[in-house]
């Protein structure tokens, strides 16, 4: 089995929890091939919006993989809470980005959508 892709989308003044909660539960998740074996059952990838380094509502500085535009085929995207997502210009690109996604890729990711105002843009993004 090869592993799921996980992104977790960052941004400046995100919330921590929303990040490493995730990441740590995702990225210790193994399956045994029932001879001794294990495997990873999912690749998490940090997300940001830039490549630089944002940082959280804590004052945690966190170095994104990569950014949107450079970002793989995900099987999962989480988007994490906090006082950022609040950014008009946050929302927007996030929202943009989905949307995009959406038409170039055959499978929908499954989302977790941690604002409910990203659920209220104007943007048609199914939830599964």
């Amino acid at each position: 089995m090869s592993p799921k892709t996980v992104g977790l989308i960052v941004f400046e003044q995100m919330a921590a929890a929303d990040l490493a909660g995730p990441a740590e539960v995702f990225s210790r998740t193994n399956i045994s091939d029932g001879k001794g074996c294990e495997s990873s059952c999912y690749n998490v990838l940090i997300l940001g919006l830039t490549t630089e380094p944002c940082m959280t509502e804590c004052g945690i500085v966190v170095k994104p993989h990569t950014d949107l535009g450079g970002a793989p085929p995900m099987d999962t995207v989480i988007i994490s809470g906090g006082n950022g997502i609040r950014d008009g210009k946050v929302t927007k690109k996030v929202a943009k980005w989905l949307n995009h996604r959406r038409s170039t890729t055959s499978v929908l990711p499954r989302l977790v959508l941690a604002s409910t105002r990203l659920q209220r843009r104007e943007c048609s993004i199914a939830v599964r």
